[in-house]
């Protein structure tokens, strides 16, 4: 109640001395997930068009090797045969997912050591691939779970120290937000809420896992009172979820319906395609009886998720980061579209 207090007098302040309060996002980035390096023609449009000056980059993931019994970077980024370098202006903000066996199996005693894995991982990535560009922050992706917290938290503690004068941001979800004093509060300099993968892939939910506003709706209160500065996660992606005799097998990245080879199947409901011969898709291969349920990001759902959050950001400033950047990115989303989001006019 005293922190609701403080804010509502911050903003009485703020629009007394004529100061407008913010109701759009101060600017846009980019998640890069890919595993290789390229920066295609496309995605350079992209950037170009959206003013990007920050990009946020996976280098590696952390996970548990079994055999070796030792927690490594794994599937580190790689340089394409044909590839562009990122614009020297542009800062690189080095991502790094880690899984929670990682974290569940890394001895305490090991936690400082991994620290510094890590960091010189990111730098060794940071000279190979980007030796012309800023590194000012460092991000952490971690579903941390009750059991894994104390040991990322302890990892964060670690790793902030390493990094200096660079700052140390992480993921943050919806559910670690809404019930942050259960969850906890990461030691780190920022956030990004990641705003997407709401609901249940297997639909029993929602229509629409990727980003669905009646879920997001019972969670987006929390956001104005959480003590950690958040930039803004948002999806501009699809995919189609697999599902075989009623149980999901896999996510098919990038399928629309647009996809779909209809003398192959049909649409059974407005999102639901029936496999009626077999064959593959997007690299897997389909059985007869197979269903695919269509789930994909739109202008419109953004602008309504924007309208949920906007108000309980209270005017601070903050980033819009759209997950992510890919081949197929102009299927969903044009240039123009994403730059509307950062355009009060338009919201």
């Amino acid at each position: 109640m005293t922190r609701l207090i403080i804010i509502f007098l911050i903003a009485i302040s703020c629009w007394s001395c004529g100061e407008p309060i913010l109701t759009k996002p101060e600017k846009a980035s980019f998640y890069y997930w890919q595993t290789t390096w390229a920066w295609t023609e496309k995605e350079q449009a992209y950037s170009k068009g959206l003013a990007v000056d920050e990009l946020y980059v996976r280098f590696f993931d952390v996970d548990w090797n079994e055999h070796e019994r030792v927690v490594v970077p794994v599937s580190p980024l790689q340089l394409a045969e044909k590839h562009t370098p990122l614009p020297a202006h542009v800062a690189v903000v080095p991502t790094i997912f880690i899984t929670n066996r990682a974290i569940r199996n890394l001895p305490d005693a090991q936690i400082a050591e991994l620290a510094g894995k890590v960091w010189d991982k990111i730098q060794a990535q940071a000279r190979d691939i980007f030796p012309a560009n800023p590194l000012k922050t460092v991000q952490l992706d971690c579903d941390w779970s009750g059991e894994t917290r104390e040991k990322y938290f302890s990892l964060c503690r670690a790793l902030r120290k390493r990094i200096l004068p660079a700052q140390l941001s992480a993921t943050i979800r919806l559910h670690q937000v809404k019930y942050a004093q259960k969850t906890g509060i990461p030691p780190i300099d920022k956030g990004v809420l990641m705003c997407y993968n709401v609901g249940n892939i297997d639909g029993s939910n929602t229509t629409n896992s990727i980003l669905d506003v009646d879920i997001l709706h019972s969670y987006s209160k929390a956001i104005g009172l959480y003590p950690i500065s958040l930039d803004i996660a948002l999806p501009t992606f699809s995919w189609g979820v697999l599902q075989r005799k009623g149980i999901v097998i896999r996510l098919l990245p990038h399928v629309v319906a647009e996809d779909l080879d209809k003398e192959k199947g049909e649409m059974i409901d407005k999102q639901t395609w029936l496999v009626n011969k077999p064959h593959y898709l997007s690299g897997s291969y389909l059985y007869e009886g197979d269903k695919i349920r269509i789930e994909k990001s739109t202008p419109d759902l953004l602008t309504k998720a924007l309208k949920e959050i906007l108000p309980q950001k209270q005017g601070k400033k903050f980033t819009l980061i759209y997950y992510h950047l890919h081949k197929d990115l102009g299927k969903l989303f044009s240039i123009e579209a994403l730059k509307g989001f950062c355009d009060e006019k338009k919201l």
